[in-house]
């Protein structure tokens, strides 16, 4: 099988074309002779270049997704397998290949023989999203990119009201009209009135622009939620969306974690069932069950940590997964579990408020809302097994 290994930069490729049948016996020597390796522009002589090798396999690490995303898409359109080799492992399988030297052709090279190594076993590279789930996943970061442009700009127009509109400098929100009427694109005669009688100096031309520029990123943010929407509602995200509505999740949060873990079969054996396994306990030595699919779902909604033993700890652990679905979910928790205004009603938002509260009676609150999470996306979990298998 003919691969390609390669390393994206910004504007090219670096690569190296390996056999996976005949592979070189020392890597080093490989590495070290320069003849090796090349370069692909982006652009369509770049493309033909690699295309020109006939690779069966193109493997590629997905960081820099901006850089990759172009490569993962023309290459699949070409009828090249990709394959995702993620962050950790390559690190430790370039020192293992005694390449120490972190540059782009030690990575290129060291993800072609990761991939010769373990192209047989998917569970071994990161999963490839088809292209409906690749675009929430789009969606959903672009959404959130311009929830957070808009925080500094908001800030800045308040603190400008302190002296230009003071009566408002405490009770402006972020209500649309509000601000296209301080941007001059919205009328309200209520405000004229309040900006008459007020002692401030008044709304000056560099407010307006500020006021402008954060209009039209509340524009474009209801444009791309209502977009993302519109790709919720495709019909393969149904179970996906029953399930996690039970749970009181808003349209943002559901985008964020399905992206994450869509299809859920790819986590079940051949019968979409958990994958359990029995095996002998470390500590106990009797026989312990390994739920290796909840595990592994886990992990990628960044819920379950990676344990670090050492010398000093034998507990220590990191954080590990996605931290935006982790974000999420903390935000989740605290609008429709803690909050009483807008605490989930029905009995599944009883049940989880419950076991906060379990939680909460005898741990410290920052890690009873840390259980409590764990805990509910283990409940997502097995109700996604049950919702699939109506089907």
């Amino acid at each position: 099988m003919r691969i390609i290994g390669a390393d994206a930069c910004k504007g090219r490729l670096v690569y190296c074309v390996l056999d996976s049948d005949n592979m070189p016996k020392d890597l080093g020597d490989y590495y070290r002779d320069g003849d090796n390796f090349h370069q692909a522009f982006t652009s369509a002589h770049g493309l033909k270049q690699l295309l020109d090798h006939q690779p069966d396999v193109i493997a590629i690490e997905p960081t820099g997704v901006n850089y990759t995303r172009l490569w993962v898409r023309k290459m699949t359109e070409s009828g090249v397998k990709v394959m995702l080799i993620g962050h950790t492992q390559l690190r430790s399988y370039r020192k293992n290949l005694g390449l120490p030297d972190k540059d782009d052709p030690a990575d290129a090279l060291a993800i072609g023989a990761y991939c010769a190594e373990h192209h047989k076993n998917p569970a071994r590279f990161v999963l490839v999203r088809d292209e409906l789930t690749a675009k929430l996943r789009e969606t959903s970061l672009r959404l959130g990119h311009l929830v957070r442009l808009q925080s500094p700009m908001v800030n800045r127009l308040k603190q400008d009201l302190a002296y230009a509109f003071p009566e408002r400098a405490d009770t402006a929100t972020n209500a649309p009209l509000f601000w296209r009427w301080v941007a001059g694109t919205g009328k309200s005669i209520r405000y004229d009135r309040e900006l008459e009688d007020s002692i401030g100096s008044g709304i000056t031309p560099e407010m307006r622009l500020e006021a402008k520029l954060l209009v039209m990123v509340q524009t474009e943010e209801r444009r791309v939620e209502f977009e993302l929407r519109s790709i919720l509602d495709d019909s393969q995200f149904a179970a996906y969306r029953t399930v996690m509505k039970r749970y009181g999740m808003g349209e943002r949060v559901q985008a964020m974690l399905i992206s994450q873990i869509y299809p859920i079969e790819n986590f079940l054996n051949e019968n979409k069932q958990p994958i359990v396994i029995v095996t002998k306990g470390k500590v106990s030595g009797k026989p312990t069950a390994k739920h290796i699919s909840l595990r592994k779902v886990c992990k990628m909604l960044g819920v379950a940590p990676t344990r670090e033993q050492s010398g000093k700890s034998a507990t220590a652990t990191s954080k590990s997964g996605s931290e935006l679905c982790r974000t999420a979910a903390w935000q989740w928790l605290f609008t429709r579990i803690e909050s009483g205004k807008s605490r989930l009603k029905n009995q599944t938002g009883q049940d989880v408020y419950k076991i906060f509260l379990d939680y909460k009676t005898h741990k410290p609150i920052k890690l009873a809302r840390s259980k409590t999470i764990g805990k509910v996306v283990r409940m997502i979990f097995y109700d996604l097994v049950d919702e699939i298998n109506k089907v």
